[in-house]
């Protein structure tokens, strides 16, 4: 039998398909954070960023409504792949909303996610589980969901010193493809194309 949720806590638990490092370079990396961190709508800017055990993280939320909110985050425990501790929502003239305890754990490259928001008192837990549905909170976790699972895509921007006609026969012109394509040292032979039609063999 499970224990009785305290009345000052709330529990998210959260399986995300995909490895415990990767999930944990999402919460520990300030360029993946920008991606994903906060609700619908809201974006951050990062001014220092320490994860490890009495580190910083001083941000400030953009929400979509103009209104800017200072946070400064101070770690109190980190265990990498597995566990942080951290005091969250406060700042310099204000102390923290609540104490937040992540605990990480891997299963056939799936990463369960198990969080704790631990408040001063029930009333406060009442006030802040209304300021998260107001604000659509819960939101976040589907954005890391949703940025994990555009991690395994990549882009390639590259700028050619020649005229775009030129460049699009590179692509399209088996005489000349056949010439780049692939790892260096390697050989090409184009049996057919038809790039009219999407084919390329």
């Amino acid at each position: 039998m499970s224990a009785k949720n305290k009345p000052n806590e709330i529990h998210i638990s959260r399986i995300y398909d995909a490895p415990i490092k990767m999930v944990w370079e999402a919460w520990t990396n300030p360029e993946q954070l920008a991606k994903w961190w906060g609700p619908r709508g809201f974006t951050i800017t990062t001014h220092k960023h320490d994860v490890s055990t009495g580190g910083i993280w001083d941000y400030t939320m953009h929400g979509p409504d103009g209104v800017d909110y200072p946070n400064k985050t101070k770690f109190l425990e980190v265990e990498k792949y597995s566990r942080m501790v951290y005091d969250h929502g406060g700042n310099d003239e204000k102390k923290p909303m609540f104490r937040v305890t992540v605990n990480f754990s891997e299963t056939a490259g799936k990463t369960k996610m198990e969080m704790t928001m631990t408040l001063p008192t029930p009333e406060a837990f009442e006030e802040t589980k209304k300021i998260i549905k107001n604000a659509d909170g819960y939101s976040t976790w589907d954005r890391l969901a949703e940025h994990l699972s555009s991690t395994d895509k990549f882009v390639v921007n590259r700028s050619f010193d020649a005229p775009i006609d030129m460049v699009f026969d590179m692509w399209t012109d088996p005489r000349h493809f056949s010439k780049w394509m692939g790892p260096a040292g390697s050989a090409m032979a184009c049996l057919r194309t038809d790039i009219r039609n999407g084919i390329n063999i």
